[in-house]
């Protein structure tokens, strides 16, 4: 019979045991490249590498944050380089206009007009394309095309017998409508601006918007009244270049809100305890029209009273600070690449209207003469665009220069990142890091031994402890 002791297969069993743990902890050490797998065993050290490794992730989530942001800024630096050479071609067509001999053909003048439409049409296709597949930090979202244009150019309705009828010719405009999903809110707010020309060639500027309360019904921003079915919003009244709000504006109080959100991200370069410190990533297309940042808006729209005011003089310091930054931003709008462009407009089609009544069968010498007038206006009102022209465009350079700035903030700092990883990463190995060619020495070393006890294992099952005396 075979006879073996049970505290031999104890100790042969706890030896082997031993011989595995310690073939996995070698094994983790070389997949790892950590000598310690727990507090234990070393507790300094481990925790010592613990916030070096935690630091080196930081860095490289930083490092990964910044090239997303550098992508989203050469977005926008693109979009505002396509407002440019847009800008450029029509500022030589507005010269072509006003001062080649052969304007006075009609054909050139429609021609030229609708290149000016064209061009508009496009510089809003280019403020979306600064919003295109990214999310927009301050509350945008991919899912709201921002900028939609409507041209409604009015013309004089031509009768079978030649003649025109006039009262068709009136109420051209063009609007610039802004789609925003504010903070907090579920839905995009609609921010829209009308820009139409007064018989004495000022363009005007009007307001009008949609909202939504907290039941969720649609608004008029400008009154909050319930808009129920097909209701439209209210326009509010028209404010001619020049002039200055004397009470706040609701709908532009809304579009200076959105000016004045930023995109400001932590990505190793300042301090979240001082916000100002921290890059804005966010250029919003009104903002790169209008040459205004999000930090300026808000500085604008802050309203200053004592420590210890009355409600009163609060909401009067409120609404005084809200006239200030609606006035800042009205003036802008007017002067702007999208008013000039559709001043251009407009006082072309007024003359190209006064051209067809007065060349219409049955034109009177009044009409002759308003089409005189509506020329000479044509050129004074193009006149006023150029000489507008060079500081609007002053104004969208500003943003290629702030936005390359905030590039080579954020290349500099991705060197240092990255500098910081590969310190990081020393300073780990020399707390932390194993000897890997020592440590793939001993894995296979206890891989033998292992493999070896276990075959012994197999000849001990098999073997009796006691032989037979002479059988």
């Amino acid at each position: 019979m075979r006879v073996t002791a049970s505290t031999y297969y104890k100790d042969y069993a706890k030896s082997v045991q031993d011989l595995h743990s310690e073939l996995n902890k070698n094994m983790n050490q070389v997949l790892t490249e950590r000598k310690y797998e727990d507090a234990d065993e070393n507790p300094l050290a481990y925790y010592q590498g613990k916030r070096l490794d935690n630091l080196k992730n930081t860095a490289q989530t930083q490092d990964t944050l910044i090239k997303m942001v550098t992508g989203r800024l050469e977005q926008q630096e693109d979009g505002a380089r396509l407002i440019e050479q847009a800008m450029n071609t029509v500022n030589k067509e507005v010269l072509q206009l006003r001062n080649d001999s052969s304007n006075g053909n009609i054909s050139t003048i429609n021609t030229l007009k609708s290149d000016f439409e064209e061009r508009l049409k496009s510089i809003t296709q280019d403020m979306n394309a600064t919003y295109e597949n990214y999310y927009v930090y301050g509350g945008n979202d991919t899912t709201t095309v921002p900028f939609a244009l409507d041209i409604d150019l009015k013309e004089p309705t031509e009768n079978a017998d030649g003649s025109v009828d006039k009262s068709t010719m009136s109420g051209s405009s063009i609007t610039l409508t802004y789609s925003h999903k504010f903070p907090g809110d579920t839905k995009a707010s609609t921010m829209s601006m009308k820009y139409t020309m007064e018989p004495n060639g000022k363009l005007n500027i009007s307001y009008s918007g949609t909202g939504y309360n907290a039941n969720g019904e649609k608004i008029d921003l400008s009154n909050n009244s319930v808009l129920t079915g097909d209701a439209k919003p209210s326009w509010t009244t028209p404010t001619e270049e020049g002039a200055d709000l004397t009470a706040e504006n609701p709908v532009l109080n809304k579009l200076v809100s959105a000016m004045s959100e930023q995109g400001r991200m932590q990505l190793g370069y300042g301090s979240l305890h001082y916000r100002e410190t921290l890059p804005d990533t966010y250029t919003n297309g009104l903002n790169m029209l209008s040459g205004l940042t999000g930090e300026q808006m808000q500085d604008l729209s802050t309203a200053a009273y004592a420590a210890g005011a009355s409600a009163d003089d609060i909401a009067a310091a409120e609404s005084a600070a809200n006239v200030n930054a609606g006035n800042k931003a009205n003036m802008e709008f007017l002067r702007n690449p999208i008013a000039l462009i559709s001043k251009s407009i407009l006082t072309t089609q007024n003359y190209t209207n006064a051209y067809k009544v007065a060349n219409a069968t049955g034109a009177a010498d009044a009409d002759k003469t308003a089409a005189s007038a509506a020329k000479d206006s044509l050129n004074d009102d193009l006149g006023e665009v150029i000489d507008a022209w060079t500081p609007a465009q002053q104004r969208l350079e500003s943003t290629y220069q702030e936005l390359g700035v905030k590039q080579e903030l954020l290349n500099t700092t991705q060197s240092h990142l990255q500098s910081m990883e590969d310190t990081y990463t020393t300073q780990y190995k020399d707390i932390l890091g194993i000897d890997t060619y020592d440590a793939i020495v001993q894995m296979y070393s206890k891989q033998y031994a292992y493999n070896a006890a276990m075959k012994v294992g197999s000849h001990v099952m098999q073997s009796s402890l006691f032989d037979y005396v002479n059988g």
